[in-house]
């Protein structure tokens, strides 16, 4: 008795070549202040075989922080974004079918918010309210994320 079997694997490629845009909800600012400053991310162009592809949005910052500004999902932009303080680098994570990734980056300058006390206290309560009125609770951590960056960052110089 004889016998034949074949495999035949396939080489999969994880997505490429895709763009990552950061640009301030009010494109006239030339200057962007954590905590005030609200972006647009968004990704593109990206070429990949096994489709749909989803779209994750991370950012990282000084002090080792990486934070998550929208998990997977098929919507290839998220609005309303808030970033700390300091030289963020913003990744938008393209996934593929067969879980494949490819990421492309842009960074981000921020300087520090003005606000302190009451202030910062009241705006923050208002973010907080919008977000989660929005059910947008990714927004409420970008705002925790800011708020302790942004006071905590001094003494981690």
């Amino acid at each position: 008795v004889l016998g034949a079997a074949s495999v035949e694997l396939v080489a999969v490629s994880a997505p490429t070549a895709g763009s990552c845009s950061v640009v301030p909800t009010n494109v006239s600012l030339t200057q962007f202040i954590a905590l005030e400053t609200k972006f647009v991310v968004s990704t593109s162009s990206w070429a990949a075989v096994d489709l749909p592809l989803s779209y994750a949005f991370k950012a990282s910052h000084g002090y080792g922080v990486m934070s998550t500004l929208a998990p997977f999902a098929l919507r290839a932009t998220v609005e309303d974004v808030y970033l700390p303080v300091g030289d963020v680098r913003v990744s938008c994570v393209a996934r593929d079918a067969l879980r494949g990734e490819g990421a492309a980056t842009v960074d981000v300058n921020l300087v520090q918010t003005s606000m302190a006390g009451a202030a910062l206290r009241n705006y923050t309560r208002w973010a907080f309210d919008v977000a989660f009125a929005l059910a947008r609770p990714e927004q409420a951590l970008q705002v925790t994320v800011c708020v302790e960056i942004n006071f905590y960052g001094a003494f981690m110089t």
